[in-house]
């Protein structure tokens, strides 16, 4: 009984997990405080845009003094690409936090404790996986797995479903190499969601997109990644004009709430409310595309 306890805790030492991109995680495995949901969404088969970038957070948990082997792959593995990015650590009022963001091949290769790092106990690497589905692709259906190798292999999977909507080619935020100006990115203390709640805003009250720049390495920071991944989302529900006409769902599911109200006193749902307005985009675009 004893081996059978011993071997059961040591599977139980290591993970690897794939989160909403609303998420951050710690170094020691714990959802950061300002992102916490009371009932974080699994990601289990998520709706995702073409001609568009959908990124994710995946956690990776592993014994102290131990490597690892860390894949991303996607079946069919034509119809999509896949980039990854290591997650930072940035220590804020006692808390670490992850955003600036180091590209890494895939596979990726790495050890606990992060040696760069130098967080005293840290048990968890994060890392942030970037899905690019083409303008071309169809609607289907697309298996993605993050697979780790600590030993023996563990498998995080996911069945992405691309829909309709499709964010338009003349919308800045999909280029795949961009930045944020710094001064249009909240702080990295601010819960991740006040990043898209900013797009959300300029797009009720009529406002135009946030300015991007160019960038030759791809977005630096989760906060950069999360922006774009908002502006994208309202890029798709400009087509179908203002909301006061077509996307009236967005007031009367209460998601306008988010934005009038001090977040700081205000927690509807945690960071992962604006998965809802999400939803609602594309559903919207699911039922009033064109075939």
């Amino acid at each position: 009984m004893s081996v059978l306890l011993a071997f059961g805790l040591r599977l139980a030492a290591q993970s690897v997990q794939i989160h909403s991109e609303f998420q951050r995680f710690d170094p020691f495995g714990r959802v950061v405080a300002a992102d916490r949901s009371a009932y974080p969404r699994e990601i289990l088969s998520p709706e995702v845009p073409r001609n568009a970038h959908t990124v994710f957070h995946v956690s990776v948990t592993v014994p102290e003094n131990n490597s690892y082997f860390l894949y991303v792959g996607s079946n069919p593995g034509s119809i999509v690409q896949t980039s990854l990015y290591k997650e930072d650590f940035t220590p804020v009022d006692g808390e670490w936090i992850p955003d600036l963001l180091t590209p890494v091949r895939n596979p990726a290769f790495g050890s606990l404790p992060d040696t760069q790092a130098m967080i005293p106990g840290q048990t968890t690497r994060c890392y942030l996986l970037d899905v690019w589905v083409p303008a071309q692709a169809d609607v289907q259906r697309v298996r993605i797995e993050v697979l780790l190798k600590v030993g023996i292999w563990y498998v995080a999977p996911m069945e992405m479903r691309i829909g309709e909507a499709r964010v338009p080619s003349n919308a800045p935020a999909i280029q795949h190499r961009f930045a944020m100006r710094d001064d249009t990115l909240p702080d990295v203390a601010e819960g991740i969601d006040a990043s898209a709640t900013q797009c959300l805003a300029n797009f009720l009250l009529g406002r135009q997109p946030s300015p991007i720049e160019s960038w030759p390495e791809g977005p630096r920071t989760v906060r950069e990644a999360v922006r774009r991944s908002a502006e994208q989302d309202l890029a798709i529900a400009r087509q179908y004009g203002p909301p006061s006409q077509n996307l009236w769902f967005l007031a009367t599911d209460g998601i306008i709430q988010r934005w009038m109200r001090n977040s700081s006193t205000f927690d509807w749902s945690g960071a992962e409310w604006y998965l809802r307005a999400r939803d609602w985009i594309y559903r919207y675009a699911d039922q009033h595309t064109s075939p």
